[in-house]
């Protein structure tokens, strides 16, 4: 499934995503994880720096369109799990929001 992710939302969900899994979700995780992340042409575009608290930074007017990333239906459930932990924790954050609508209010596993 493609699902459109503006660059908050990407570094979000690598937030998301587990360190540590069995090495069959690592090995599905792995491709995803690099597709998340603004690569070196990226961050020069967006003027991207880290601030002194170690956070990514960048100039929101340059931010290139939402990025179209695939995710197949093994990472999507593993996504979704990760979520609903968050959710039931009470760990949630506001930049998790449209997150949470994509990925755990979807019908994606339901055949739509």
């Amino acid at each position: 499934m493609k699902v459109t992710l503006t660059l908050a939302d990407r570094f979000a969900l690598h937030m998301v995503l587990p360190r540590e899994a069995n090495m069959l979700d690592l090995k599905a995780l792995k491709p995803v994880r690099e597709v998340l992340l603004p690569d070196v042409k990226e961050r020069i575009e967006i003027g991207m720096v880290v601030n002194e608290k170690g956070q990514p930074q960048w100039e929101p007017d340059r931010e290139r369109k939402a990025l179209e990333v695939d995710i197949d239906q093994i990472v999507f459930g593993i996504i979704r799990v990760e979520l609903k932990k968050l959710d039931a924790d009470k760990k949630l954050q506001e930049g998790h929001l449209n997150l949470y609508d994509v990925f755990v209010e979807n019908e994606f596993d339901k055949g739509k």
